[in-house]
């Protein structure tokens, strides 16, 4: 976890027809302006993002081997606005900042696998780092 962001993860017992009722959602607060959140990957859960108040800008990029992703992989931003969701599937890194002082967002995980067995973390300064700078 980035010092300048607080997160909080609430576990969500639901009730659901899916084959894996297993959710997770994590509430992230901005406490500093531009600080980057980076990589945290995910080989089999999906991840949802929601901007609840300001926005974010998000990198992502497809990972092509977990243990020793090349350098040189393509990398995707988007721009997420108030009220906006992107979602992340599984086999892709994520890296993220807030583009707003006030700024909220939710991630919401899904999948069969407990996020401490399917979360890989990176160096944020991996792929394209000084494009959030």
């Amino acid at each position: 976890m980035v010092d300048d962001f607080s997160q909080t993860e609430l576990d969500l017992l639901e009730v659901t027809e899916s084959t894996n009722p297993e959710k997770r959602l994590k509430l992230i607060e901005n406490i500093t302006r531009y600080e980057f959140n980076a990589w945290y990957g995910s080989k089999y859960n999906n991840r949802w993002y929601t901007a609840s108040d300001g926005a974010f800008l998000f990198m992502i990029v497809e990972i092509d081997d977990w243990n020793n992703p090349s350098f040189n992989l393509t990398v995707r931003e988007f721009i997420v606005k108030k009220g906006e969701t992107l979602h992340i599937p599984p086999g892709f890194a994520v890296g993220f900042k807030s583009l707003d002082n006030k700024a909220f967002l939710k991630c919401l995980i899904e999948g069969k696998y407990p996020e401490n067995l399917d979360t890989y973390v990176y160096d944020k300064s991996r792929w394209y780092f000084e494009t959030f700078m």
